[in-house]
């Protein structure tokens, strides 16, 4: 008689196709590919291939498939730091090993409290990926998504660990279809279970995009000055740098913009210590009177310690103080170096091209006549200006920073009405991550119910609105400028008011659990 059992052979073949559909499905599923939705079945495969594994056996595996799908989304990376691809890669795969280690072993008790811990999980590893000096939210699972537009305006109460919940129950169900096909009332219900987690973001998606909301206006004007990366930071260039985007600006001011905005470094040398190049700017922006925010470099002093800042300028006209804005959140292994904070002097002394993070967020206000604005089904229609001087608050994030929700969170805990990106993605020439990187821009603007204009060196550039539809995106390594009136909605979301609750409490219950079943082994083992 054949033996019934799979032999190793088999076994193995099993594994190797499950690893590699994963990762497939993982890879298709991220911006510029508008496949996201095969992540609703990404983690299918590697459901079954830690239910048939050991603990050890299925971390390896889900470590392969992390640094597979990390090797080939940030690929990218390469253009900019090889070393930092090698440690973020290696880093970030983890995450994949530690669902896989954890889920083999409770698989081997009941596969059902199994598939009850994995979206709590997932979810609670997704939300510590923004946190301390290591943090990499780039790969977050929600990142999928910003092709659906209608599907994730739930944004605005869950943030996107909430989404990133949501496709993990969506994989679940899949799997138990798959898993139990011969048995045709249970799949009747699974579908019907699947088909009401679609229906639900959906009908909420309909119901905020069908709006037609008025809302208070600012005319916004992003300058993308497409210089190149060698032009840029040769010094015998800064004028010539500062004259273009001078002649850029001026090309928009016949639109009357209240706000001009020049991307990240627009200005890649101390401004603050420039004073010809800033009389320059003061007087551009008094004379034609409009606000400024631009990119430079700034130097502060600790302790008698002079540090290095990326940093945003505002400029008002009629003041002849400028404020600041020094980058919170820097890049591990390139602006900062990982942990320095702890690590001896003797071992980060040697790099003096590291930068310092800011104290704090920064709020610039303007204040100015609005426009009154309403939406007229496709975009946002001028219906009058308002009678009386108001103040709108906006705040500047800087390239990186737009990635992780905690940080934009914290502008909006201060009172800002609208959010700036500015970044300078040339670094990674014509690949995938300008794309990757405009799409946590989108998820902000829907978290938030905020407008975030993205303004970057050689693209993209664009103007987002509160319900995430983008407007004017600019091509790539073009020299480009667009100008447009933007909603400004002053009232906070129940995200924006009780934070990633999703994230937090699923890292309680993960926890909690995981601290109830060693418990539990251990009565069995005494």
């Amino acid at each position: 008689m054949a033996s019934k059992l799979i032999s190793p052979a088999k076994l193995h073949r099993k594994d190797i196709r499950d690893i590699i559909l994963s990762s497939v499905f993982f890879i298709l599923s991220y911006a510029p590919s508008p496949f996201g939705f095969l992540i609703y079945i990404a983690f299918v495969p590697q459901l079954y291939l830690y239910q048939r594994n050991k603990p050890l056996k299925a971390a390896v595996y889900g470590y392969l498939i992390g640094l597979i799908v990390n090797s080939c989304v940030l690929y990218w990376l390469l253009f900019y730091a090889g070393t930092g691809f090698s440690i973020i890669v290696m880093l970030n795969a983890l995450q994949f090993a530690i669902l896989g280690g954890i889920l083999s072993v409770i698989f081997n008790k009941s596969n059902k409290i199994a598939l009850l811990i994995f979206p709590f999980l997932w979810t609670f590893l997704e939300y510590i990926r923004q946190l301390g000096d290591l943090a990499f939210n780039w790969l977050n699972v929600a990142f999928t998504q910003t092709y659906f537009l209608y599907l994730i305006q739930f944004l605005d109460i869950t943030g996107q660990s909430g989404v990133v919940f949501w496709i993990c129950l969506i994989n679940i169900f899949l799997y138990l279809i798959l898993t139990n096909r011969l048995n045709i009332s249970s799949m009747i219900k699974l579908g019907g279970t699947i088909l009401l987690l679609f229906l639900l973001p959906l009908l909420y998606g309909f119901y905020r995009m069908a709006e037609k909301p008025t809302a208070e206006g600012i005319s916004i004007a992003y300058i993308q000055p497409n210089i190149n990366l060698d032009q840029k930071w040769d010094s015998k260039s800064q004028h010539k740098n500062l004259q273009i985007l001078a002649s850029m600006t001026d090309s928009v001011i016949i639109t009357q913009p209240d706000l001009v905005i020049w991307p990240e470094t627009a200005i890649p040398y101390y401004l603050g210590d420039t004073e010809e190049d800033l009389v320059f700017i003061k007087s551009h922006v008094e004379f034609n009177n409009y606000h400024l925010l631009t990119g430079t470099i700034d130097f502060s002093t600790d302790n008698g310690k002079r540090l290095k800042h990326n940093a945003a300028y505002f400029f008002t006209p009629g003041d002849s103080v400028f404020n600041i804005y020094r980058k919170l959140l820097l890049v591990p292994g390139e602006e900062t170096f990982p942990l320095n904070n702890i690590l001896p002097d003797w071992m980060t002394a040697s790099d003096k091209s590291h930068l310092s993070p800011g104290e704090k967020p920064v709020i610039f206000n303007l204040s100015l006549i609005p426009y009154q604005l309403k939406y007229n089904g496709s975009d946002w229609q001028i219906t009058g200006r308002s009678d009386t001087m108001q103040s709108i608050n906006i705040s500047s994030v800087i390239c990186y920073e737009s990635v992780f929700p905690n940080i934009v969170q914290r502008f909006y805990d201060q009172g800002c009405d609208l959010l700036i990106v500015i970044t300078n993605d040339a670094w990674f020439d014509y690949t995938s991550q300008p794309y990757q990187h405009l799409q946590a821009a989108v998820l902000r603007a829907i978290e938030q119910r905020s407008s975030v204009i993205r303004c970057a060196n050689t693209g993209i550039s664009s103007f987002i609105d509160p319900y995430g539809r983008r407007y004017f995106d600019s091509s790539i390594f073009h020299k480009t400028s667009a100008q447009k009136i933007m909603p400004v909605y002053k009232n906070p979301t129940f995200y924006s008011r009780y934070g990633d609750f999703v994230g937090i409490i699923s890292g309680i219950l993960v926890f909690s659990f995981l601290s109830l079943f060693a418990l539990n082994l251990r009565w069995k083992v005494l």
